[in-house]
């Protein structure tokens, strides 16, 4: 009967690496010795020379890693701290293959931003929450970036929830601010870009054709009272009013949240961070940010009001 490797993670490395060679009989040891004098010094478990098992590592630069290894890398779970000063340390506490960072894992940073979430090659990939001192995000992330779906909720108390690309607010989202105005429809690398509709603090809307942030093209103006009037923007401007004054009008440019954007945003994360900005924003009600997060100057509470 063959004896196994101690110190084996669950996760175990796949065949593709190639297997040591078992002398007969050996067994685990547990050294405090110089590995790979590059590396710096390991206090741990050992098997035919490499590190594995339990164990620490302490790097030459002053990192450090304790927790689990397997063939010599650090493979597992384990916490790194890393040196960011003279007293500040990053550190991250999780899960590790091949040496980086994959699986499940938090890290925080010495100014308090903190991601907890999934990592993929050492970088944040999956779902997970990313809190900095400008913004709280909780969604899906791809290499590093927000992508996919999420929701940010900005230290301003305006909040975006819908689809994202390599960090930017791109595809279908919805854009809400602490004065009870919002934005709902496409954007493009951050800016409100295709269809979309505005409605103001006072309730009035505009729905119609955006631009970089500003609306541009055909769109209808809706007034509280039930007037309706459709015109033509150039870059947030009124050329013209395109026909006489109508009230019930039933034309629409935008056509509301894509449905299967529903199942996105369900996830337990989001949810959390959803009720957080929601109950901010009730609180802080009145504040005027339509111009935050730089979200392109579009259509403000008083940008809205136009008289025909």
């Amino acid at each position: 009967m063959t004896k196994s490797r101690p110190g084996t993670p669950n996760n175990d490395i796949k065949s593709s690496t190639p297997p040591t060679k078992h002398k007969k009989k050996k067994g685990k040891k547990h050294e405090e010795k110089k590995i790979d004098p590059l590396e710096g010094k390991y206090t741990g478990d050992t098997w035919e020379g490499l590190r594995q098992g339990s164990g620490s590592l302490l790097f030459i630069n002053g990192d450090t890693y304790e927790g689990e290894f397997f063939r010599g890398m650090r493979h597992g779970k384990g916490v790194a701290k890393y040196k960011n000063g003279a007293h500040e340390w990053r550190v991250y506490d999780g899960e590790w293959k091949r040496s980086l960072r994959e699986g499940s894992g938090t890290e925080t940073w010495p100014n308090g931003d903190v991601y907890t979430g999934e990592w993929k090659s050492d970088k944040f990939d999956g779902k997970g929450t990313l809190k900095t001192g400008s913004s709280t995000y909780a969604g899906t992330f791809k290499e590093g970036r927000k992508h996919g779906y999420g929701l940010a909720v900005f230290s301003s108390g305006n909040f975006y929830e819908g689809e994202w690309e390599n960090g930017r607010m791109q595809g279908w989202g919805e854009y809400h601010l602490v004065d009870d105005s919002r934005y709902e429809g496409e954007w493009k690398g951050g800016l409100k870009h295709g269809l979309g509709v505005f409605i103001s603090t006072s309730g009035e809307k505009f729905d119609g054709h955006w631009h970089m942030g500003k609306r541009h093209g055909d769109g209808i103006y809706r007034w509280n009272n039930g007037k309706t009037r459709q015109g033509v923007w150039n870059h947030d401007s009124l050329l013209k009013w395109m026909n006489k004054e109508t009230f019930g009008a039933n034309v629409n440019y935008h056509r509301g949240r894509p449905p299967h954007l529903n199942r996105k945003g369900n996830l337990d994360i989001i949810k959390k961070v959803r009720e957080e900005a929601l109950m901010r924003a009730a609180q802080a009600g009145g504040h005027d940010k339509t111009h935050d997060e730089g979200i392109g100057s579009g259509a403000s509470a008083v940008q809205m009001r136009l008289k025909g």
